[in-house]
Parts: C-alpha cells; sequence; structure tokens
C-alpha cells in the first residue's frame, strides 16, 4: 500500500478536526494537564511526530519535561506513574481498546489484536489460548530447530565470504521461517533464499505505517480506504495478500487430502497451528469460523514475525555493546554445554535452568520493547480516576512501555542502563516488583497471546549463536548507537555485524581410560564407568556407571548392616563367595581341599591400545582408535589364583565391554563353577528389567516388569542360547520409554547355556550378572591353566531404548560381525521348504529355480533333504550325518544339478541365479553311515539312554574328530558344488552330557569350526539356524551375518519377533521370509502385501513357498516387491532403525529406517485390525535431519521436523493393511 494515495483527502480532513478539537479543548476539565501547545488542539504534531519514527524517544522526554501525566493529541494522554498500570490494565478493569487498532485488520473482520469490543475479544482469545500455552508449544521445538540450524549454515556462508551480516534481516528470516513452520507446518523459504519472499517484508513495513498513522488520524475511514488502495496499488499477490494467499493456499491443500486433517487440537498435539484451527472449526463451527481460521494464520505471520526478530536483535545488540555481559553469558553456555547440561539444539526446559540467560533477555526487552507508541485504552463508562486525576469516559490514556521501563523508582537509579544482573540481585521483593511491571508483551487480558513463541525462540537461539558464533559490530555501530524506525514496532536499521565461527583452541582428544593411582574411568561420549580399589581390602569398588561424570562421585555414606560385619552395603565389581557378601557372586571356585572361600585383590592394571582378541572365543574387535582396553590384575594369596579383569571402552557407542580369565597358579587342581563375565551394582534406585523371552515360533517377544527384592533371573541349560531366553538383558528406570530416560542393555557374546541374575539386596542394591550357566560349566583348571569367560558387552543410552538398540546395531555390524557380507546388500531368495518339503527330485528343483528367476529372485535355496545314500534324507527319520548328495535324486549329481541353476537368466536383471543348500552337521540320525560307524560322537552321559528329538541326535563337537569331520564333510561340498550361500541349521537341544564342563567345550569346538569354515569360503554367503531363532546371539554373529529369526512367518507374529529381536540385534541380520497362506504354523491367512512389508524389515529378504501353488493374484505381486525390496535393502542393511510405535502397545504398529547419511529413509506403517472408527493415529517419524526436505514416494516434499513432529496420517483399509514409503532428501 502507497500511503502518498490518501495524504492529501487526509491533510483536509485533519485541518476541519482540528477546529473541532480545539472548540472541545476550551470546555474540558483537563484543560491543565501539561504537553506540547500545539498537543492540546490538533492531531499534527503527535502525527507528526510518529511519522518522523521516534517517539518512543519523543514520549520519553515528554515525561521528564512535564511530568508524570503528559497530552500528547487532544484527548490522549501518557502516563508514567506506574500505578496507573494497575488502572489501565490491571485484569478485571473495563478499558478497551482505542479506534487506533481498527486500521490493524481487514474491513469486517477483526482480529485478537485490533477487536475493541472487550467481550468479544475475550470471547475469540478464549478459542485461540490452548494452542498458544508453552505447554504447547515446547512440542514445536524440533520446528525452532530446523530454522536454527538452517540460520546457523547461512550465517557460517556469510561468514566463510567475508561478509558483513545485516543481522536483523536474518533474524526477521528465521523468526518468518519459525512462524511459518509452526502455523503452516512449511517454512516460506526466507532463510534458504535469504530475501524478501513475496514481498512480504517490505509490505508490512507498510502496512505498519499505514496502519499507525491512520489509527491516529481517521481510523473509521479504513474501510473506504483499504478497497481503493488495493485496487490503486494492485497489490495483489504480494505482501499481506501474498500471506493471506499462502494461508488459503494451505487450507485448501489440507482439504483437499482429508487423510492429513487431524481432529486434535489438544496441548500435546504438534500439528500445526492451521490443522489445529482447522480441527477446531469442524468441531466448533459456530465458536470457531473460517474466518478464525484466515485471521489466526494472517496475524500469527504478521505480528510473530516482528515481534520475534526485533527483540531477537536486540539481545545481540545489547549484548555486543556490552562485552562483560556476553563474557558472562558464553561462561554460562559453555559451562552447560560442557557439563552436558545443554543438547546440540538447546532445549527450552535447558534453558530455563541458566539464570545469566534469563536475565539478559528481560533486561534486553526491557531497553528494548518490540513496542513504541502508547498502548491506547478507552476510559469506560463513568469515567476513572488515574494517577490523581478524574478522567472523563471517551478519553484515550496509555502507557508506553519504552517510558515505564525507565521509570528509576522500579528498575533503579541506572535503568537506562543494560545491566542484566539488575534481575539476578537478592533482593526478591525488588525483583518481583520488576517482574510486575515488565510489560514488553503487554499487561492484562490484552498481553501478546503469542509472547510464549517469541521466548521460545529467544530462549532457544541464543545461546546456539553465543556457542557456536563470535560476533563483531560493524564500524559504524562500534561508536554510535543504533538507528531504528517506529512505526508502532521499533525495527533496527542497521544492525551490521561481521560473524565469525567461536574462537576455540580444539580440545585435545579424551582419553578414554583415565588412570589415577588405583581408581579408574572409562569414558565413552555419553557415559562413564569409574571405579576404585579399596586401600583397606584390595577389593575394586564401583563409583559410577551411566550418564557421562566429569570428576570423582561424592564419597559414600552408607550403613554396613547395623553392626554386622557383611559387604551387603559395597558395589563391588568382582563379588566372590564366602567372605560376608551374601548376594549372589560372579565367581565361585571350589578349591582343591573343598573350601570355596575366595579373597581376590588388586595386584597391578594394564592398559593398551585395542583390544586384545579373546582366544578360542567370539569377541568384538576395533583398531586403536576404536576402542581402548584395561585389564585389572587380580590375586588371591591364599589359594594362587589369579583373575584378570578385562574392560573395553568402545567410546563412540557407549559400550564397555567386559570379559574375565582365571588363572591357575597353584599345584593344585581347582575348579570353576561359576564365572560371570559382567557383574555390576546399580545404587539404591527402583530399577525395571526388559528381556527377550518365548518359545519355537514366538521368540523374542519382549517382556518388561519391576525387578522385586531377592534373585531372579533367566537364562538357557539347553546347551545353545535358546527360544525360551536370549542372552540380553536391559535394566531401565521406571519411566524409560523408547526415546527418553536411560537404559543399559547387557549383551553376551556367547552361543552356549547362559544365566542372567538380578539380584535387589536388601540394602537396596541391585545386582545384575551375565554369564555362562553355572549349571554346566564346572571346569577343572590344572595348575598353569586359564579359564576364558564369553564376553559381556554393555551399551549405555541416556536416550531410551530406541538409542540403546541403534548404538548396538552400528557396534555389532562395525566391531562383531566379520563376514565381508555386513554391508552388502542381500540377494532376495526363494526357499525350497516350505514349497516342497521333502518331496522332489531334480527335476522339480530345477523347475522351482526357474519360477524363482522369472519371478526376480536372484537365490535359490535348497533345503533339507539333498543328502544321504545309503539311507537317504526322505523326511526325517534317517539320512543327517551323512553329506554327499543323493544319487537317486540327482542322477546327474548334486554339482550338474547347480550348474544348470546358476545358469538362469534373472528377471529384468544381467545376474544369473545363484545357489544355497542347507546343512545341519552337528546332528546326526541312527539310520545314517555316520551313526552305524560311529556311535561314541554323539553327545551321552555313561549308560544313560540316548532320548532323540526330531528323530536325531545331538554330535559331541567338544570332540577333535568331530570338528575335524564336520569341516571335511562341508568343505568338500563347497568345493565341487557352485554354491553361494549356506543355512547351517541346528533343530534340537542337549539333553544328556558326559560331564558338565563338556557344554562349553562343546562351544568352543563350534566356534573353531566356525572359523575354519568361513576363513575357508569368505564369498559363501552363511546363515545361521536353530529351528529358526534358537540361537540368534552375538557369538553367532561373529561368524554368519545373518540368522533366521524364526520357523513361524506369520506376519502378525513376525512383527512382535522381528521388532523384539531388534531391542539388540541389527535389522540386517534378521532372515525374513514371506511364505504361504494360510500359514502353516498359525492357519492364518494374510494378504500377500502385509508379509511381504514385514518380511522387508529383515536384511535377508525371500519367499519360502511354491509358485506353482501361490493364488493368481498373489504371484502377480511378487516382481514388483522383489523390486521393492532390493531398492530399499541397502537402508535396511546400513542405516538405523528407530521403532515408532510398538506391536504390543497398538494397532497400528511402525518403524522407519534411515540411511548412514540420512539421505533417505523407508517408513513402514501397519494395521492390525480394521477399525470402524477412522480414528487412525498420527505417526511422529524419528530420526531424520529436521532442516533437510524429504520426498515421500517421489511426491511432495516436507521438511524433516514436519515429519518428525507434524507427523503423517495414513488412512488404512482393511484387516492387515500395510503402507511402505521411501523418503528421499532432495
Amino acid at each position: 500500500m502507497n500511503f502518498y494515495l490518501v495524504a492529501i483527502p487526509l491533510v483536509s480532513l485533519l485541518l476541519l478536526k482540528a477546529v473541532l478539537t480545539l472548540f472541545w479543548h476550551l470546555r474540558s476539565s483537563l484543560r491543565s494537564v501539561q504537553g506540547p501547545r500545539a498537543a492540546r488542539w490538533t492531531l499534527g504534531w503527535y502525527t507528526w511526530k510518529v511519522w518522523q519514527g521516534a517517539f518512543e524517544h519523543v514520549n520519553r522526554d515528554l515525561h521528564k519535561k512535564y511530568g508524570s501525566v503528559v497530552r500528547y493529541a487532544p484527548s490522549r494522554y501518557s502516563f508514567s506513574d506506574l500505578e496507573a498500570v494497575k488502572v489501565i490494565y490491571g485484569l478485571g478493569t473495563s478499558f478497551p481498546k482505542s479506534p487506533w487498532y481498527i486500521p490493524w485488520g481487514n474491513p469486517g473482520d477483526n482480529n485478537l489484536f485490533n477487536e475493541t469490543s472487550s467481550a468479544k475479544h475475550a470471547h475469540d482469545r478464549k478459542q485461540y489460548q490452548s494452542t498458544y500455552s508453552m505447554s504447547s508449544l515446547v512440542n514445536y521445538e524440533a520446528f525452532v530447530d530446523e530454522c536454527a540450524e538452517l540460520l546457523k549454515r547461512r550465517l557460517s556462508e556469510l561468514c566463510a565470504a567475508g561478509q558483513a551480516v545485516d543481522m536483523h534481516h536474518w533474524l526477521q528470516c528465521y523468526a518468518f521461517d519459525v512462524i511459518g513452520m509452526i502455523t503452516y507446518g512449511k517454512r516460506l523459504g526466507f532463510l534458504d533464499k535469504g530475501e524478501d519472499v513475496g514481498n512480504v517484508i517490505h509490505a508490512l513495513g507498510e502496512i505498519l505505517s499505514y496502519s499507525t498513522l491512520v489509527g491516529i488520524i481517521f481510523p473509521t475511514l479504513h474501510n473506504i480506504f483499504v478497497p481503493i488502495m488495493n485496487f490503486l496499488a494492485g497489490s495483489k499477490g504480494q505482501g499481506g495478500a501474498y500471506v493471506t494467499a499462502f494461508t488459503k493456499a494451505r487450507i485448501s491443500d489440507a482439504q483437499s487430502n482429508p487423510k492429513a486433517v487431524i481432529l486434535d487440537d489438544s496441548d500435546t498435539s504438534t500439528q500445526s497451528f492451521l490443522m489445529k484451527f482447522l480441527a477446531k472449526n469442524t468441531s466448533k463451527p459456530n465458536d470457531f469460523t473460517s474466518s478464525h481460521v484466515i485471521t489466526g494464520c494472517v496475524i500469527n505471520m504478521i505480528a510473530g514475525s516482528d515481534t520475534t526478530s526485533i527483540s531477537l536483535s536486540a539481545v545481540l545488540y545489547y549484548l555486543l555493546k556490552n562485552p562483560s555481559c556476553m563474557d558472562k553469558l558464553r561462561e554460562e553456555v559453555d559451562t552447560f554445554t560442557a557439563n552436558g547440561q545443554l543438547s546440540t539444539y538447546v532445549t527450552y526446559k535447558e534453558s530455563q535452568a541458566m539464570p545469566y540467560l534469563q536475565a539478559v533477555i528481560k533486561e534486553a526487552l526491557r531497553l528494548h520493547p518490540a513496542t513504541g507508541l502508547p498502548l491506547e485504552r478507552v476510559v469506560p463508562k463513568g469515567g476513572a480516576t488515574i494517577s490523581g486525576r478524574f478522567f472523563p469516559e471517551g478519553t484515550i490514556v496509555g502507557i508506553n512501555t519504552w517510558v515505564a521501563h525507565m521509570d528509576r523508582s522500579i528498575f533503579g537509579q541506572d535503568a537506562d542502563s543494560f545491566s542484566p544482573e539488575r534481575w539476578l540481585q537478592d533482593d526478591d521483593e525488588r525483583v518481583a516488583l520488576m517482574n510486575r511491571f515488565w510489560m514488553p508483551f503487554g499487561l492484562g487480558s490484552r498481553t501478546c497471546i503469542g509472547r510464549h513463541i517469541s521466548m521460545l525462540e529467544m530462549c532457544k537461539l541464543i545461546p546456539a549463536l553465543v556457542r557456536d558464533f563470535e560476533f563483531v559490530l560493524h564500524d559504524n555501530l562500534l561508536q554510535n548507537e543504533w538507528k531504528t524506525l517506529n512505526y508502532w514496532f521499533v525495527k533496527p536499521l542497521d544492525f551490521n555485524v561481521w560473524t565469525l565461527h567461536k574462537a576455540t583452541t580444539p580440545a585435545p582428544k579424551a582419553d578414554p581410560i583415565v588412570v589415577d593411582g588405583t581408581s579408574f574411568a572409562l569414558n565413552g561420549k555419553n557415559v562413564s564407568y569409574r571405579f576404585h580399589v579399596d586401600p583397606a581390602t584390595g577389593d575394586l569398588l564401583l563409583d559410577h556407571f551411566g550418564d557421562r561424570v566429569t570428576e570423582n562421585p561424592i564419597a559414600q555414606i552408607m550403613s554396613n548392616g547395623g553392626g554386622w560385619s557383611t559387604q551387603a552395603h559395597l558395589r563391588r565389581e568382582f563379588p566372590d563367595l564366602g567372605r560376608g557378601d551374601f548376594r549372589t557372586p560372579a565367581v565361585h571356585i571350589k578349591h582343591a581341599k573343598g573350601f570355596t572361600v575366595c579373597n581376590f585383590k588388586y595386584k597391578s592394571h594394564t592398559v593398551v591400545k585395542g583390544k586384545p582378541a579373546i582366544e578360542k572365543l567370539p569377541s568384538t574387535f576395533g583398531s586403536d582408535d576404536d576402542v581402548s582396553t584395561l585389564i585389572i590384575h587380580l590375586y588371591d594369596e591364599y589359594s594362587s589364583v589369579g583373575a584378570d579383569l578385562s574392560y573395553s571402552i568402545f567410546p563412540t557407542f557407549d559400550a564397555i565391554v567386559r570379559n574375565v580369565k582365571i588363572i591357575n597358579q597353584s599345584d593344585d587342581v581347582i575348579t570353576v563353577e561359576k564365572l560371570s563375565s559382567f557383574s555390576v551394582d546399580f545404587p539404591h534406585e527402583n530399577y525395571e528389567m526388559l528381556q527377550l523371552q518365548g518359545e519355537w515360533t514366538r521368540e523374542c517377544n519382549r517382556t518388561r516388569r519391576k525387578i522385586e527384592y531377592g534373585l531372579q533371573g533367566f537364562g538357557s541349560t539347553t546347551g545353545y542360547s535358546s527360544h525360551y531366553h536370549n542372552p540380553f538383558l536391559s535394566m531401565v528406570s521406571p519411566s524409560t520409554t523408547e526415546s527418553h530416560g536411560e537404559a543399559w542393555g547387557f549383551s553376551l557374546v556367547y552361543t552356549g547355556s547362559f544365566s542372567v541374575e538380578v539380584e535387589k539386596s536388601h540394602q537396596g542394591l541391585t545386582r545384575a550378572l551375565v554369564g555362562m550357566n553355572p549349571c554346566q560349566l564346572s571346569w577343572p583348571l590344572r595348575s598353569g591353566e586359564s579359564l576364558q569367560s564369553p564376553e559381556c558387552v554393555s551399551v549405555f543410552s541416556n536416550l531410551g531404548i530406541g538409542e540403546m538398540s541403534r548404538k548396538f546395531h552400528r557396534l555389532y555390524r562395525q566391531n562383531l560381525i566379520r563376514s565381508k557380507f555386513v554391508s552388502e546388500t542381500r540377494p532376495v531368495l526363494l526357499n525350497s521348504w516350505e514349497g516342497l518339503y521333502f518331496d522332489f527330485d531334480d527335476k522339480t528343483i530345477y523347475k522351482l529355480a526357474q519360477e524363482s528367476a522369472k519371478l526376480g529372485a536372484k537365490l535359490f535355496v535348497l533345503d533339507d533333504g539333498w543328502f544321504g545314500d545309503k539311507h537317504p534324507r526322505i523326511n526325517d527319520h534317517a539320512g543327517l550325518g551323512d553329506w554327499v548328495a543323493n544319487p537317486k535324486r540327482f542322477p546327474s549329481g548334486l554339482d550338474s544339478l547347480a550348474n544348470d541353476i546358476t545358469k538362469l537368466q534373472v528377471k529384468d536383471s544381467d545376474e544369473k541365479l545363484q545357489f544355497g543348500l542347507w546343512f545341519e552337521p552337528e546332528m546326526v540320525n541312527q539310520r545314517s553311515e555316520l551313526y552305524e560307524q560311529h556311535p561314541e560322537w554323539v553327545l551321552s552321559a555313561g549308560d544313560h539312554a540316548r532320548s532323540e528329538t526330531r528323530q536325531q541326535l545331538v554330535l559331541n563337537v567338544a570332540l577333535p574328530e568331530v570338528q575335524d569331520f564336520i569341516i571335511k564333510s562341508v568343505s568338500k561340498i563347497l568345493e565341487t558344488v557352485p554354491v553361494s550361500y549356506v543355512k547351517w541349521d541346528n533343530n534340537r537341544a542337549m539333553h544328556e552330557s558326559p560331564t558338565p564342563d563338556n557344554h562349553h567345550a562343546y562351544m568352543l569346538g563350534i566356534y573353531h569350526v566356525f572359523d575354519v569354515l568361513t576363513a575357508r569360503f569368505p564369498d559363501v554367503l552363511w546363515e545361521g539356524c536353530a529351528s529358526g531363532g534358537g540361537r540368534f546371539d552375538p557369538g553367532i554373529l561373529q561368524y554368519f551375518p545373518q540368522v533366521w529369526t524364526s520357523d513361524n512367518m506369520d506376519a502378525f507374529d513376525r512383527i512382535h519377533i522381528q521388532f523384539g529381536t531388534s531391542l539388540v540385534y541389527p535389522p540386517s541380520t534378521m532372515g525374513a521370509h514371506v511364505c504361504s497362506a494360510p500359514n502353516d504354523v498359525t492357519g492364518r491367512s494374510i494378504p500377500m502385501s502385509f508379509r511381504a512389508h514385514v518380511a522387508m524389515m529383515g536384511g535377508s529378504f525371500g519367499f519360502e513357498l511354491n509358485p506353482d501353488h501361490t493364488p493368481e493374484e498373489d504371484k502377480a505381486q511378487i516382481p514388483d516387491l522383489i523390486k521393492l525390496a532390493e531398492k530399499i535393502n541397502p537402508i535396511i542393511i546400513k542405516g538405523d532403525m528407530w521403532r515408532l510405535v510398538l506391536p504390543e502397545d497398538s494397532n497400528f504398529p511402525a518403524a522407519i529406517f534411515v540411511s548412514e547419511d540420512g539421505s533417505q529413509a523407508v517408513l513402514f506403517a501397519f494395521q492390525i485390525r480394521a477399525t470402524t472408527v477412522l480414528n487412525y493415529p498420527l505417526l511422529r517419524l524419528a530420526g531424520l535431519d529436521p532442516v533437510a526436505r524429504y520426498k515421500l514416494d517421489g511426491g511432495e516434499a516436507y521438511s524433516g521436523a514436519t515429519l518428525m513432529n507434524g507427523g503423517i496420517q495414513f488412512r488404512f483399509g482393511t484387516d492387515y493393511d500395510s503402507k511402505v514409503v521411501l523418503l528421499e532428501r532432495v
């Protein structure tokens, strides 16, 4: 709008009004109130002074000259007596806004700012109130973070280019984009372009000048002026019209996409304000009209941007003009950062704990409030006494915040100086008084409704800027004050600065292991593990295991048991048996003379870079930069037995890895009955334990329970890790969730029988122990021999269970799995088992392979039934152990069939079909040549009967000759047949065993077999299996990069199984296939797409069905499903998984996988049961770059912050409906 278009008629009307005003002034009882002479009879003086753009200073000077009450225009009075605040603005007063506010809205369409009717304002404000509460706004913090990050990027670019920065311009761009995100869920692009988008900033400047001046002179003519000026200026599509048009376009988008409209305007919802307003309009159309929707959004943009950008500029300006204050704030920011009290993206809650920051913001807004004219009100009916004078009804009265904030009786004699310390003084009454009259956002019922948005932006951005940048005032501001222009908002005109990245001396790389005498600290990014040697006893005592600390904790003051000489109050690192610690021990040794007492004392320690390998056992590994190791050498001088406690720290993953070695240095034989790999005593708090339990076809279901007093635990005595319990424990705080709270995870790198014990003592301490099962150990050690425990990996997270899982996933992918396939895309396979079972020959196998290639599978797997000569494997009663191809099934030889299969062309690919084989080398049938020749090779216990399970027995792999046989048998096949993949199965537990120690010996033997075979055939993709997930553990993953997750392929059950397995194991390690419907295990029939989408969440995707017996409708979907699986598999293999909604908690489970660099993600969303209530939940994503924009399935793009906080809502259909969405960064 152009003010000059109305200037001439305004001047004429002004002269007429002046004559009338003089007449009424001569009759007024307020003639004695002082002020400029011209202000007595004409609006011209006030209009001229406002036109000059510095009325805030003029207003102050008026009060200095004329006192506490000043006339600044006819029937307009300004007050500096702060008691007048209570009369004019106090709650319960009835002073409506003056007509000056009328031009601040569209004709006939008032808003919260310009509504002069107190009753109408109260009604409308009530409709908006909850949306603007701080409890609601903190849910939008990620929106602010996104814009703050983009602002910092732009400042970095200007810094690199050596350009001066118009700081207010960039802060206004920031404020516009933040309010755009909050209002519409979408940035308007100010920060992206660095310029005025749609001429909005320029147009708003004209709106400010027009509304300010017309409001003084002839506000009631606003309804006539606006249509004329819009027509003459041709402003359609620019400025305010641009914002209005943008709002209407967003409303149209929402209404054309009903599934995106959430009928939820609750405080906790992170839907955009627009969506909340639409929800209000839908639920209460009479109270919250369509006009409320549009007006609310537009006013948000116009008012929210200027107020915030001016306030931010003021804070930064006064800090730069007062370097000592900047230094104090920087010191506070740096201290909070160093102590871990300030996140990368500063949270509002964190900012509230920073007293100097809050004082700086208050002081800056005191000296430079955003508005600079009197907050005019009209004296109500009956008149009012203000500052000792009576003012008749209709008189316009007001207080200018710039005047009020300079009152020395309130703010001190130095009120004109910038001093944040005034808000930190010990005089509580003085601070309370200042707070009562601090009014940058107004006072009373007309206080700015958007003030919390402004405070949220300031509290988050200022510490981030101070932490990351140095700012230097431009030359023009070094000696001079900045220039401002006051048309209601007091906007800086020349706030130019130089930006520099904060000059800091690079901190030396922290040593992950710090030793101070006999105190030891292991430090990760977010974890500290600290313990020390008790000088009196030589025992190791734990000081802290949890969030990062920078020094030794305060000394513990605890009872020792009321006079009893016990160790129950101590947090012991290696608790033994028989010396007054009546809790369950980590070590139990039976000595030659029969006693079981141990007294291990500190002897010495060793610190090494890297991580020594554990002989004969699988273990994590890493370079000297990845990991460091502390070895504590203990010795029991009474029994001459040593114990080496090994602690390795992977700082990147906040992982502590422990193992123990017992060394017999005596001349006698000792027996190790129990040896826990990891023992930790948690402090006096309540904890819960999270574990994975189940059975065959129900593996790895999450179970969480409160830890009660006494001993509780779980484990396996099956000889392998088992379907029943997984060798994993998580200790969590009661309030811990997927994304919040503390979680400690313990994962045993072992495939045999194990034990997890958790004991809460009468002292309130909680002890957790993880290790081999003592029922199946009893390991004898002769003089000079040692027993090495498996290692246990512990990961700490202060960001909930989900972050704990992701740390385990990254660690195991990078530092446990040795296979070259660990990060490679897995071939889509078709396995013959459920399609044919034992009913096949070479022709049916070749035909099935042909069908596999035609559908697009790249690997064909021949499962059970291909071997046995004398005792052919035509069912599960015979053949195990005889690893030669069945000549009747394959008259031309297995190698010939495999060669033919590997010549088949894969559909829509240049690749040939690969060939894989199933083995179960640890087992034997009694009807086999192997058993006939070597019955002594079978596990047995003397004369006890050898019990069969699944018609098979277990070979004693502890025997070297059995190990050699397995290696030779498997090698012979792999050397003669073109095998690209091996599925290594294990279909029964160990029953009879010759001795308890044979169980561990068996494990050492099978690890030797795995070592030899995987090294000999590195180009074979090995998959572990044990009737499904009976042997899914870190020990097996050392050798096999993937494991068959469960024999149950029912997609409903599989969601639970796979989500549970992901608690510790990377999704890349999960084998997940699609089978026929109805399912062989559950009898359930589930749509093909749902079955496939669930299976795609595993790293190894495939099918177990016969295409000839598959319904055409299902079969037709398979090629496209394979293409989708191949497209997203790299993200599943190498990305991070975020469990968004757990299947045990919701009918709508969901997960997202995000690539390493954040450029891609794939979202899985499921509906289990259809519902007649179409209240589909809002799905908030996670793990995305909040600043980046992502296209959804190649369509419209949204910012990461919008997707993570605004979320997505899907409209599902029938039972077992599913969605897979690919997100790509643009």
